[in-house]
């Protein structure tokens, strides 16, 4: 054991908090440099061209699932390191593939029809291939990693590739460029981050793979594209990847909206959500190998996450649309915050619930997967239609949001069914933080509908959150609450 895991040992959590720590270090890194970057660009790019970049990165994230087939995923799960490389390079071979035949579709389409093509996803259709390229790639390197717990080199890459981001989408602002200068950066972003993955790795011992080598592991591996890859790809046209949806129900402006207020909820959780699993996957892997009890790592994982989302989100629907009210130019994007507001109930379940999942894949129940991904998806969908028929775009929101709860639950609780627990018996070991911050939430949220100096109210409730987040974290630290 080396000092460093001696140290958080000693302090009441092991290395799994350690590898944990340096993700989520990165990940704080590259959050505050987006968030700084959000403020500039906000006032720098409109509604609807953040709508048109949201549209193209969203395209480019559900190819990205489709050209490696989903394999990447089996890279933590493979039981020798040979296995591992040559699903690595069996994934960046798809990749490559992939997205120069969308590249030449991309070409052809422009060519045929251009002008429907440019009303239908913007400007920026060339860089949807590059987009599945950089995300393809990031996502393959950030679990190959993983799987040799090389975290801090994650957390290094990840920072260069945030800031190389940012830098470029600023500066093209500056220089007056369109959505495609916010979807350039974005690629190189991911181009960066996974460049600086492969560059500080060691080398890997062992041949390099053969194509007859990785055609042998695609079929061992083949129930990932044939079962999982389309849980993935509706996952995504539900949830990360909606923003072409809402453009269509909704219009383009709306997107950027619902697109600004996503991106600046959803980046912090889904680094440090990503950071979770990137550790979590791994390690359960290695305990359902050992045949070791996997319920008690699922509880403690659970638990921390809960205390995170719910003081960062409560936040948010406490005080979400005077925040964004702040950001430059005053009061463009105070409608985003009133989106955030409602987005923040499902993304705080979505926090604790997504590392989680990834344990159904430790257990290879993907045939189950599909089926509740497609029920998710017709659901969350349907959801987000209702501001169609019924009260307009905000109702839809909310709808999308509570479905989005509904969704979340369900994993958590089939997730811990998996491992021999459930969901209420979890709950019931932290039954009273939640009762607390229910009571926190309402009084905030009564404060706001009946207009009872709710910013005030709002922050009180808030602190109140973050001192029970603190202590909760301080009792599971010295083995309290789960």
């Amino acid at each position: 054991m080396s000092r460093v895991d001696e140290w958080w040992n000693r302090l009441g959590f092991g290395a799994a908090a350690r590898q944990v720590t340096n993700l989520s270090l990165g990940a704080a890194a590259s959050q505050a440099l987006l968030v700084v970057a959000q403020i500039i660009l906000g006032a720098l790019y409109t509604p609807a061209e953040f709508g048109a970049f949201y549209t193209a990165t969203a395209l480019g994230g559900l190819f990205a699932i489709v050209v490696t087939g989903r394999y990447e995923m089996a890279i933590p799960l493979a039981d020798t390191d040979d296995d591992a490389r040559g699903l690595t390079a069996l994934c960046l071979l798809l990749a490559s593939v992939g997205s120069t035949a969308l590249l030449a579709v991309a070409a052809l389409a422009t060519v045929v029809a251009g002008d429907t093509v440019r009303h239908l996803v913007g400007p920026g259709l060339w860089l949807v291939p590059l987009v599945t390229f950089g995300m393809a790639i990031y996502t393959v390197q950030r679990l190959t990693q993983g799987r040799y717990e090389r975290f801090g080199l994650v957390a290094r890459a990840g920072v260069g590739g945030t800031l190389l981001q940012v830098l470029t989408q600023i500066g093209g602002g500056l220089l007056g460029g369109s959505s495609s200068a916010l979807t350039l950066g974005y690629v190189l972003g991911r181009l960066g981050s996974a460049a600086g993955m492969m560059r500080g790795s060691r080398r890997s011992e062992g041949a390099r793979p053969t194509l007859r080598r990785m055609r042998e592991l695609a079929r061992t591996w083949r129930e990932f594209p044939l079962l999982n890859t389309w849980p993935a790809l509706l996952n995504g046209i539900s949830a990360s990847g909606v923003a072409p949806v809402v453009r269509a129900f909704y219009g383009v402006s709306f997107a950027g909206l619902f697109g600004y207020a996503s991106y600046i909820l959803a980046a912090p959780s889904a680094l440090l959500s990503q950071a979770v699993a990137g550790v979590l996957l791994p390690r359960m892997a290695g305990i359902e190998r050992e045949g070791r009890d996997s319920a008690p790592s699922l509880h403690r994982t659970a638990t921390a996450l809960t205390y995170v989302s719910t003081v960062f989100f409560g936040a948010v629907m406490l005080v979400g649309p005077e925040a964004f009210a702040l950001l430059p130019p005053a009061g463009r994007w105070r409608d985003a915050g009133v989106v955030a507001a409602l987005l923040a109930p499902w993304l705080a379940v979505s926090f604790v619930s997504s590392p989680l999942s990834t344990y159904a894949t430790v257990r290879r129940r993907l045939g189950r997967l599909l089926v509740v991904s497609v029920i998710e998806a017709g659901l969350r969908l349907a959801a987000l239609a209702v501001g169609l028929l019924a009260g307009g775009a905000l109702w839809g929101v909310a709808c999308y949001s509570a479905a989005g709860v509904a969704i979340c639950l369900y994993f958590i609780s089939w997730t811990l069914g998996l491992a021999g627990s459930g969901l209420l018996r979890w709950a019931a070991q932290i039954r009273g933080f939640l009762a607390a911050s229910a009571g926190l939430l309402a009084a905030g949220l009564v404060a706001r509908f009946t207009d009872t100096a709710p910013v005030a109210v709002g922050l009180v409730c808030a602190i109140g959150l973050a001192a029970l987040g603190a202590r909760g974290f301080l009792r599971l630290r010295h083995g309290g609450g789960a």
